[in-house]
């Protein structure tokens, strides 16, 4: 495959974490929706599912029973915080201890990993006489548009 086919293909199709991010559903969801058929377009190759975008979002057909599917149907309105949390990086040095030291913050949900990939624009803000709620005076922010990857 060649470098321009690579980036075609990358532009039109995302992965499952990738696509849980943007619905705003667990992977485990999403994982099931695509045994049952629902992900419009999605295939398998090997053992990677490909989820190609429409209008920037995975499309979901609805179920035929239970209640309306709760995922997102638009892009996200909030941006998207990153921060280190220098305590758990001191336990960790301390007692030898491998505990996810970054917080990534989606409106009120916060998720926490070892390692972001961040494919598009991103601001460092350091603010130390405006901190966040959390205390943080140094994080990251994406905008709403940018997915982000996260390893646990």
């Amino acid at each position: 495959m060649s470098k321009h086919s690579q980036a075609a293909w990358a532009k039109n199709y995302i992965g499952t974490q990738e696509a849980s991010f943007l619905l705003n559903i667990s992977a485990v969801r999403l994982r099931q929706l695509l045994q049952q058929g629902r992900v419009i377009g999605a295939c398998k190759s090997g053992r990677r599912w490909l989820i190609p975008l429409k209008k920037g979002l995975p499309q979901i057909t609805p179920g035929k029973r239970g209640p309306a599917g709760t995922w997102s149907r638009r892009r996200r309105p909030v941006n998207t915080r990153i921060h280190v949390n220098r305590e758990v990086l001191a336990s960790n040095k301390k007692h030898g201890t491998n505990h996810p030291p970054i917080s990534v913050r989606i409106g009120s949900k916060t998720y926490l990993c070892h390692e972001v990939d961040l494919p598009g624009n991103a601001k460092m803000i350091y603010r130390p006489h405006k901190s966040l709620p959390c205390g943080a005076v140094l994080w990251l922010e994406v905008p709403p548009d940018v997915v982000i990857g996260m390893k646990h």
